[in-house]
């Protein structure tokens, strides 16, 4: 089990109801992660959500280690 930082920022903050929390997780990589919180929030399923792990963006097969920051990033209007 790891312990990794997460992030909200957007709307994905709107649908967790949180812009951060630290939790203990199982998960190996980015994908187990989401899956893990959209089982918490299933309204995440519905959302193009961006990840990044340590201010980098990332595929979902990243693997996490314990200490990570996780942000879930929505997507961004404007440019």
């Amino acid at each position: 089990m790891i312990e990794v930082e997460i992030k909200y920022f957007g709307m994905v903050a709107e649908r967790m109801g949180l812009d951060e929390e630290r939790i203990s997780t199982t998960a190996e990589n980015v994908a187990s992660l989401k899956q893990e919180l959209q089982s918490r929030q299933w309204l995440l399923a519905e959302l193009p959500i961006r990840f990044a792990v340590n201010h980098e963006m990332c595929q979902d097969s990243h693997k996490l280690k314990h200490g990570d920051e996780v942000a879930l990033l929505p997507p961004f209007a404007g440019g």
